[in-house]
């Protein structure tokens, strides 16, 4: 009896296998799945699908699967019949084969023409599978799938046609548990079963889960498996495969292209339904290069299930925004040229190791309970082994890529479970001087944790050329400069990697991934602060992130409401452009768990309706990184638009034409796009978000502020963000014509700035050392914004030694570090020279502002503001990145008055004032005494 045959029945749930007799189903009115290379004209007109299928009626539960297998071709014919010839087969093994390989014959079974072909052949395999690629039919046989690749890749009819092969089959013996999750250990399991929660690492029984091999070493294929080598398929009314692959087609509420599809399926699979007993299977996918890109068209208009992109929080909602990157690279060139791109790109940490020994352990040991992302890069000789398996070449030996892979999955390290593991492999033939590859996990739910299968998250790619490393760094340039990142997904990123790559003697380059979510190339900003209060109609509440997000959603699922009234089902594809911002149309998400708000879902939405939202805040309380992160949370869910008028309208704003119908978000948002030349996201049914409106001359805050005016007339739902001194001219401007929230973000509490600091890699004894010495020396100003602390994170030493911290030394750094970042982000380009000129102009300035805030004298001349020149010094003033008062008006005034220090204090009136100059005297002083 095979292994297959002493299974169980998993509580309800049994393993794979599928129906007799041949079936060939017509149809009459035939819609194309979809479109070619992102062109809506260039429809699919010919999809083909095969279902290959074995149902093992005459053997005993759990090896008979007629229920399952009867289901599951049900559920394919019912999804797939409208987009062409569905066959199906539970022939022999030969004839199967022969099936496949043979033009005449499958011209004949999917009655093809002469000159026919299919442009898209999909191929079902259902049945009993086992490790290394083999699967049963219930006629005694064994084939494998490679087998079955080889037939499609000769078929000359099918030459041309996208080849999307899904198996359903077990791999192994491995039972895929969720983690960090509380369930009850599964009881009436398989009597040999391997649990994967209780895999060891001295002897891992998953060490090929990860395995890569050159199959199907053909362009043109796309290989999705039900589960990882080595685990089990699981079914239950159909196979988990399937089911999630038909619900998928289904219920796609907008175009996407096919990564993002195979992403969803995987999605679908790791739903908390079919992993609600404490298991579930891990699909993986292998997609090669292809000739051109597939877009599947929706099928209905209302969104029904959860969202698929990565959110880049715990299960208990806390922020993972941290992201740590590994490369490997014996050329300390190449090494500077990826980490550094990796950083301005991605704020990945980049660390180099030298021996895969040292990234193994730094990946398993080192990841800190706030990442919430991991990248590992390693530049090597790629080449094949006997076994077919891609390996990397180290000091002569081959080390297969999946000991590498291994090291980000369990039960190597449970601190990546649920989180994104991205790999990098490129091919050089620099020659590497070290090689090196080697207890139980405890896997703990913990605030911070992401519940999961120890081998979900995993996104490679192998780019086995010998240029990798230039078209690597060429195509991550060309969607910088393209403005791609911003609406990008790491997956849409590795397809144009693989378009772009070349086969390398017996080495195809390609994608191998089991990561469940889209994995968006704009990570969130890292700082974002926690606690808020709103203000509605005068009555004061506090709130959360989540309440925000809670409001946006709602404001996106009332724009949703209302657009589907006016929209049609659109299944079908439409070239017809009236129409084609249906089919684009987004979707809104729901949460994996229950959220913890403090409001019921009936108060947010009551109070979102018709609201426009004025986040007001100081300079330095993350005002804007918190409106790049409702946008990026906005943007994963619907379109959403955020327009920074620092930015657009102190360069554009004169060219503006207000006469053009600026009571539309469409044309408002266009028109910023095409002066800085980047195609912003039509925001025409989304949510606008707008910042920095109060850093505009008074002429063209008027035009803006009548623009908002209209907009919200027009029920546009909108989010302005601004400080103070505009809040009250932006709330006159929307008097009466909708009701408007106020939200202030308020001052970090001691737990946020240690939750903070946490986040950045700081250890709880050394950060309760720092906040206290900041509040012994009365600069708590200096902490009590997530800005300014951001800052401070990243002064120089600041964990090693806190003896030598001082606060004249700490201002100076926030303030040095506030005005570069200003620079960089309004003139990134500017010579050095000229940089380090207007960084002077802009601190000397700062020091008059300080002297004007302790003495009240008018040093600094201000005509050039109210004359609007475009200085960058005048900008800096108009919109400063500090605030002059408290600690850091104290250390400018000291800097700048160094020689009449004594005199300047005698004639201060103001006790407090003086006080705080004494102090940063006595900071400075003590920097002199130590040199």
């Amino acid at each position: 009896m095979t292994q297959e045959a002493k299974r169980v029945k998993l509580s309800g749930r049994s393993l794979n296998g599928a129906s007799n007799n041949v079936q060939f189903t017509e149809n009459s009115a035939t819609k194309s799945i979809g479109y070619w290379d992102q062109d809506k004209t260039k429809i699919v007109r010919l999809t083909n699908t095969l279902i290959i299928h074995y149902n093992f009626a005459d053997q005993e539960k759990p090896m008979n699967r007629s229920e399952a297998d009867k289901r599951d071709v049900g559920n394919i014919m019912s999804t797939f019949k409208s987009l062409g010839h569905v066959c199906q087969t539970s022939d022999p093994k030969e004839k199967v084969l022969d099936l496949i390989g043979s033009e005449n014959e499958l011209r004949a079974k999917f009655q093809l023409e002469k000159g026919q072909t299919p442009e898209l052949f999909i191929v079902f395999i259902m049945t009993h599978g086992n490790k290394n690629g083999k699967l049963t039919t219930h006629h005694d046989e064994e084939f494998k799938v490679y087998e079955v690749c080889e037939k499609l890749k000769t078929n000359p009819v099918l030459k041309n046609a996208l080849k999307l092969l899904f198996v359903s089959a077990c791999r192994g013996n491995i039972l895929d548990e969720v983690t960090q999750e509380e369930h009850d250990t599964p009881i009436n399991l398989i009597e040999d079963a391997v649990y994967s929660k209780k895999l060891d690492t001295e002897k891992p029984d998953n060490v090929n889960a990860t395995r890569v091999t050159t199959d199907p070493n053909c362009e043109n294929f796309v290989i999705m498996f039900s589960c990882v080598e080595g685990t089990y398929s699981l079914r239950s009314e159909g196979t988990y495969l399937v089911n999630s692959i038909c619900d998928c087609f289904k219920e796609l509420d907008k175009d996407v292209d096919l990564e993002e599809f195979l992403t969803r399926i995987m999605g679908y699979q790791h739903d908390p339904k079919q992993r609600a007993k404490g298991y579930t299977s891990t699909p993986e996918v292998k997609i090669m290069k292809r000739s051109r890109t597939l877009t599947i068209v929706k099928q209905c208009a209302e969104k029904k299930y959860n969202d698929f992109s990565y959110n880049w929080m715990s299960d208990a909602k806390s922020h993972l925004l941290t992201r740590k990157a590994h490369v490997f690279a014996a050329s300390n060139e190449i090494y500077q040229s990826v980490s550094d791109e990796l950083n301005k790109h991605f704020q990945f940490e980049p660390k180099r190791w030298k021996t895969l020994e040292e990234l193994k352990d730094s990946v398993s040991h080192e990841s800190g309970d706030f990442d919430g992302c991991v990248l590992i890069c390693v530049v090597a000789e790629l080449v094949e082994n006997e076994n077919r398996e891609v390996c990397a070449k180290i000091n002569g030996e081959k080390i297969e890529l999946k000991s590498i892979l291994g090291i980000s999955i369990g039960p190597t390290t449970a601190n990546w479970v649920g989180k994104p593991k991205i790999c990098v492999f490129l091919n050089t033939n620099t020659v590497f001087q070290s090689c090196s590859i080697d207890i139980h996990q405890n896997y703990n739910e913990t605030k911070l944790s992401i519940s999961g299968t120890i081998h979900a998250g995993l996104l490679s790619i192998i780019l086995p050329q010998a240029n990798a490393v230039e078209t690597f760094m060429e195509t991550l340039n060309d969607f910088n400069s393209q403005k791609k990142i911003e609406r990008a997904t790491f997956q849409q990123f590795f397809f144009s990697l693989l378009q772009a790559s070349e086969t390398n003697g017996k080495i195809p380059p390609m994608i191998v991934t089991t990561l469940q979510k889209t994995l968006r190339m704009r990570f969130p900003p890292p700082i974002i602060t926690e606690c808020f209060t709103k203000t509605t109609d005068g009555n004061k509440k506090p709130c959360t992130i989540s309440d925000l997000e809670s409001f946006i959603s709602i404001n996106i699922k009332k724009l949703k409401l209302e657009f589907a009234g006016a929209s049609s089902r659109g299944a079908e594809v439409e070239v017809d452009e009236k129409k084609s911002s249906i089919l684009r149309q987004n979707a809104t998400p729901f949460p994996t768990k229950a959220k913890k708000v403090s409001k019921t879902e009936e108060e947010i939405s009551e109070e979102a309706v018709d609201t426009v939202h004025v986040v007001s805040a100081d300079v330095g309380s993350g005002k804007s990184e918190l409106a790049k992160y409702l946008t990026f949370f906005a943007q994963s869910t619907r379109e959403a638009t955020c327009v920074d008028l620092m930015t657009i309208m102190y360069q554009f704003g004169s060219r503006f034409n207000w006469e053009k119908q600026q009571n539309s978000l469409s044309a408002f948002v266009q028109e910023c796009g095409e002066h800085i030349k980047q195609e912003l996201h039509n925001g025409s049914n989304g949510v606008l978000i707008i910042d920095a409106i109060d850093s505009l001359l008074e002429d063209l805050r008027k035009n803006v502020l009548e623009t908002v005016r209209e907009l919200a007339e027009n029920k546009v739902p909108m989010w302005i963000f601004t400080r103070p001194k505009c809040k009250d001219e932006l709330l006159s401007h929307l008097y009466g014509i909708c009701s408007v929230s106020v939200i202030e973000i308020d001052p970090l509490s001691k737990e946020k700035q240690t939750e903070f600091l946490q986040q950045w890699g700081f250890k709880r004894v050394q950060i309760d050392q720092f906040l206290d010495k900041i509040k012994q020396q009365e600069a708590e100003d200096l902490i009590s914004k997530v800005g300014y602390l951001a800052k401070l994170s990243t002064f120089p030493d600041l964990a090693k030694n806190l003896e030598t911290v001082n606060i004249y030394n700490l201002s100076a750094h926030i303030v040095d570090t506030a005005i570069r970042s200003y620079l960089n982000k309004q003139k990134p380009d500017l010579e050095s020279s000229k940089r380090i000129e207007v960084f002077d102009k802009i601190k000397n300035e700062l020091a008059h502002e300080a002297c004007n805030y302790f003495l009240s004298t008018q040093i600094r001349k201000q005509n050039s503001i109210q004359q609007g020149k475009k200085a960058l010094h005048d900008l800096f003033f108009r919109y400063p990145a500090v605030e002059v008062n408290g600690t850091l008006a104290a250390y400018l005034f000291v800097r700048e008055m160094e020689r009449e220090l004594d005199d300047k204090l005698e004639t201060l009136k103001d006790d407090a004032k003086k006080a705080s100059l004494e102090r940063m005297v006595n900071f400075q002083r003590e920097i002199l005494t130590v040199f």
